[in-house]
Parts: structure tokens; sequence; C-alpha cells
């Protein structure tokens, strides 16, 4: 198989973004998927490949967002948009999902995005999802 198509990838969210959203590990969104709590919309977990999974699940989980705009915001984050990343770990940070959101600002951060540095340096300095460090924050 190959990777989901435009259209495909509006429905679906990667195992990797599930698992930011939901707090929990890779694998056990990849158990998930093995005995149907998720639905795999596109990948083949026997096979190696990257899982998809059906992101209408994955909101229905994380909480009933009434922003239409939300699945957008995850999906482009999930394609690597350091914008995206940036508002969604915002967002994440705003429900006290803190590790999550500074993974989020340190993969826009990779890309040299200027806000995710600096919501980087909040995290680090106010020990939110992270130990404070005012060393690290100011690196």
């Amino acid at each position: 198989m190959s990777e989901p198509t435009k259209a495909e990838q509006l429905l679906c969210c990667s195992v990797h973004m599930a698992a930011l959203l939901l707090g929990h590990n890779k694998r056990s969104i990849q158990r998930w998927c093995e005995n149907g709590t998720l639905r795999v919309v596109h990948g083949d977990a026997s096979k190696g490949r990257r899982l998809f999974v059906d992101l209408s699940q994955i909101l229905d989980r994380f909480w009933p967002c009434s922003d239409p705009n939300f699945a957008d915001l995850i999906v482009a984050a999930d394609a690597d948009d350091p914008q995206a990343q940036n508002d969604l770990g915002l967002v994440l940070l705003q429900e006290g999902k803190a590790q999550a959101a500074v993974m989020l600002f340190e993969d826009a951060a990779k890309q040299n995005y200027p806000e995710a540095m600096y919501w980087l340096y909040q995290c680090h300095q106010k020990g939110l999802g992270v130990n404070k460090d005012e060393n690290l924050a100011m690196m």
C-alpha cells in the first residue's frame, strides 16, 4: 500500500498523532488497531507500514470539539506543517496536555518556527510538560 491520498488524509491521522492526542504510547494505539478498538483507515501493521486511524474516533476520545477546523489542524500538524504543529501544541497546552504540546513545539522548532521556540522556552522555564530548567529554556 502507498501513503494515503489527500482525501484519505482528511479522515485519518497517524498512530503517532493519535498517541499524542490520547496520551498513550504508540504501542497501545497499535494494539487498539489490532484488536479493532480503533479502525485502521490506511496501512498494514503486519507489514510494518505506517498506520493511519479513523480521525473521528480519535476526536471522540480526545474531547467533543465543536470547532470544525480542529480536524484540519490535526491533519496539517500530522503532515509536519510547523504552524499547525505550534497551533495544535497551544490547544493541547490549554487542555492540560503539556507533554504532548512540548513534543509538537519541538517538532515545529526543528523546522525553525520561531513561535514554537518561544513556547518551548516558556515550557522549560515554567516546567510545563518537562522538568523546569532555565538553562535549557535559554538554549
